[in-house]
């Protein structure tokens, strides 16, 4: 009898310690790791690492282990994945993370589901194309980024790397809204050279992270060219140490301008811009994402010489050696900026009004080859008051 007694204990014992063991290390958790582990897939663990980007970084653990499976086993296109059991919103965060912080995913659709079957769960992903497709498009993706990045000098600076990116973009990649799905992707903008804002973000992205640039990117709302607000995507960039909004979309002047202009030139006036700036145009989804933007450092006009306090002789003698330099270039614009609104209506009134900006291109065409002389007769303009830029355009 005593040795029942005794035997009942043991098992009541061994039942608290299962249940505690369920308690603290979860069946589905430990489950779905051991699963993927006895697929062959090496499943990282390290909760603080940053090796898979910055939205992961803000999942909670079994967000983050459901991230970390799925990032492992999804290039092979499985129809389902045993993961940790998930709310809808942790779903929906860890299905956004991984979008967000892998451009190359660029064969997930938009959607995903979750099922439960007994103490299984699966995380089930939606596919636009075939694995063998993809591997296609993935060939032609990197074959098309190394081409790109080999014409970034060796000895470049994070900003010359950025700005020669961002200038690669936006010259070479036209403004879609609608059409193929590929628009939204990177594959869109580098093989197919049409995009939509996430498709320029997304490429923006896979580029700078192939110089080593960390950045990321966010979503909110913005102006669209009839003045309506929008769903827009752009990056948050990080060089030297400081965070800056980086919007390649609205720099692509072609669908930004109210200009018809045979010019390919890239805007920058949403190139490294601060938050404060930012917000004139663009509302973010959550404010944390760009609240470190607030270093003026690494500004276009300020690193090119553009951006000038007066009007006055050493500007004009500034713009006549930036538009001779456009020029040879083959450009046929170019943008200068203001830190200050009398100076830059003043510069309207000078280059425009006065008939200034004539007599300073009659002096360009005699220091420029031929070839790359314009009409010094015909000039076209556009002006941003928001923020205080010019932008000329020469016509050949």
């Amino acid at each position: 009898m005593r040795n029942l007694k005794n035997g009942l204990i043991i098992v009541f014992l061994a039942l608290v310690l299962v249940f505690t063991a369920i308690m603290v290390f979860p069946v589905d958790t430990f489950i779905a790791k051991q699963a993927s582990h006895m697929k062959g897939y090496e499943i990282k663990t390290d909760f603080e690492s940053t090796d898979f980007g910055v939205y992961y970084d803000r999942l909670g653990e079994n967000e983050k282990l459901a991230y970390a499976i799925i990032y492992a086993e999804i290039r092979d296109f499985p129809e389902t994945i045993l993961v940790p059991d998930l709310t809808d919103a942790e779903l929906e965060s860890v299905f956004r993370a991984l979008s967000y912080d892998n451009p190359e995913f660029f064969f997930l659709g938009n959607k995903c589901s979750f099922t439960s079957i007994g103490s299984f769960n699966y995380f089930m992903p939606q596919y636009i194309m075939d694995r063998e497709s993809y591997l296609e498009k993935l060939e032609q993706v990197e074959k098309k980024a190394t081409e790109i990045l080999s014409g970034i000098k060796s000895d470049a600076t994070d900003y010359e790397k950025e700005l020669y990116l961002h200038d690669y973009i936006t010259r070479n990649c036209d403004y879609a809204s609608g059409g193929s799905q590929m628009i939204y992707t990177i594959y869109g903008l580098l093989v197919d050279g049409k995009a939509n804002c996430e498709g320029y973000s997304r490429a923006m992205q896979y580029l700078l992270g192939k110089v080593g640039i960390e950045n990321y990117l966010v979503t909110g709302m913005a102006l669209n060219a009839q003045g309506e607000k929008e769903g827009h995507m752009w990056n948050i960039v990080e060089i030297d140490g400081e965070q800056f909004n980086l919007d390649a979309t609205w720099d692509d002047y072609s669908i930004a301008g109210t200009l018809m202009s045979v010019d390919n030139a890239p805007s920058h006036s949403y190139f490294n811009n601060t938050s404060e700036e930012m917000s004139a145009t663009h509302d973010i989804d959550d404010d944390t994402m760009w609240e470190q933007c607030t270093s003026d450092e690494n500004d276009y006009f300020e690193n090119e010489g553009l951006r000038f306090d007066e009007c006055n002789s050493a500007m004009e003698s500034a713009v006549r050696r930036a538009i001779a330099d456009s020029l040879m270039m083959g450009d046929c614009s170019l943008e200068v900026a203001f830190s200050n609104e009398e100076a830059y209506k003043q510069a309207g009134e000078y280059f425009i009004e006065e008939n200034r900006l004539y007599t300073i291109l009659r002096a360009v065409n005699e220091v420029v080859p031929s070839a790359y002389r314009v009409d010094s007769t015909k000039v076209q303009y556009s002006n941003d008051d928001e923020k205080l830029v010019l932008r000329l355009f020469f016509i050949k």
